[in-house]
């Protein structure tokens, strides 16, 4: 039953996605195993939207380890254990939350000694800079012990993957997920049996090279000095993953202060006027809406990095409930049931087929920041 909640929020969430981003691209899909335990090892820019978009764009229904803290209150935890979300504590949380990480790692285990998949972002926390950093131990750990213990018969494999936000606080703004080669983690079995310790070391420097290439990874030396000359030189272009491409090449030739290859920007005006149309009922329509999640954002967001994801799940929220309200509105006043039903229904439509994205310069800016 509860395989089949999680199909039904995993296939809405992505109904939803494709609204929210006006360009998700997934590459690489092919790489993920048909068969067999399967960790996801994700950069981390965007609170638990990543968690979403890695199983959205999979298709699978992986479990995820998330940081204890979003665990406060019996609700809470009732909640995220039914989506398949584990808490993994940081010494921040205190010496004996941190020895609950050892029961963790054994539900872990035991998890993907079932042929489950897990999803982990091993950086460890979150940041919105476009490079992947330092990647912490718990992944590997993870790894080798669940091999370890089957005698390196599990046949476990470590997916990348790299989430590439064009804007990742904006609403209608572009993202590409990109899936690399697996790797077995019994590859690594020689080493570990020779030094464990070292072995854990080798794993997520190795992982952190393969993670690199499937984003827009910037050096830390030089960060802002290097990405504001990238988006100087970077050209607009309508598809995310043609976009994707050239700016690596753009990104390459910043870093080598050698000259940029020259590609002619794609125009991203909506000159279509039914769009424009479609843009001045969408901006009637929910006008409301924006100004109550823009007003929650601005009440409940601490911690920037997670305004994306916040942002996503007040959309979830709001504007559909705003649209009931409206529709029973409108249903009560004309005295026909199904007025209200047609309003309430063409709504996401029109947003989508050009409502959303004639309205990008009148938010952008703001949301941008």
């Amino acid at each position: 039953m509860l395989t089949i909640l999680n199909i039904l929020l995993r296939e809405f969430v992505s109904f939803v996605l494709t609204l929210y981003f006006r360009n998700w691209v997934v590459t690489g899909k092919d790489n993920i195993p048909g068969n067999g335990p399967v960790i996801f090892a994700g950069n981390h820019q965007n609170a638990f939207l990543d968690a979403l978009l890695v199983t959205c764009s999979s298709g699978r229904l992986p479990y995820y380890l998330a940081r204890a803290e979003v665990f406060k209150g019996p609700l809470a935890r009732t909640l995220l254990k039914l989506i398949r979300i584990m808490p993994i504590y940081r010494f921040r949380d205190g010496i004996g939350s941190v020895r609950k990480n050892d029961e963790i790692i054994k539900i872990c285990v035991d998890l993907l000694s079932k042929k489950q998949m897990i999803t982990m972002f091993p950086e460890g926390n979150h940041a919105e800079e476009w490079r992947v950093r330092t990647l912490q131990r718990g992944l590997p750990r993870i790894a080798l012990q669940t091999e370890t213990e089957s005698e390196w018969k599990a046949g476990l494999m470590i997916v990348p993957v790299g989430i590439q936000y064009e804007e990742p606080k904006s609403f209608r703004s572009r993202v590409i997920v990109n899936f690399g080669e697996p790797v077995p983690v019994s590859s690594y079995r020689k080493e570990c049996e020779a030094d464990q310790r070292k072995c854990l070391d080798t794993i997520k420097d190795d992982l952190r090279e393969k993670m690199k290439p499937l984003i827009l990874h910037f050096p830390e030396e030089n960060y802002q000095t290097i990405k504001s000359e990238f988006l100087r030189r970077r050209s607009y272009h309508k598809n995310y993953f043609d976009q994707f491409l050239r700016d690596k090449i753009v990104l390459e030739s910043v870093i080598s202060n050698s000259e940029t290859v020259h590609h002619p920007s794609d125009s991203s005006k909506i000159r279509n006027p039914l769009s424009l149309l479609f843009a001045v009922w969408v901006l009637i329509n929910n006008f409301i809406p924006y100004l109550l999640v823009k007003k929650l954002l601005d009440r409940v967001v601490k911690d920037p990095v997670f305004t994306g994801s916040l942002k996503f799940v007040f959309g979830i929220i709001i504007p559909p409930l705003f649209y009931l309200l409206a529709g029973i509105a409108i249903s009560m006043a004309s005295g026909v049931w199904w007025y209200g039903l047609v309003y309430m229904g063409v709504q996401p439509g029109l947003g989508y087929f050009g409502g959303f994205d004639a309205l990008i310069p009148l938010f952008r800016k703001k949301e941008a920041t």
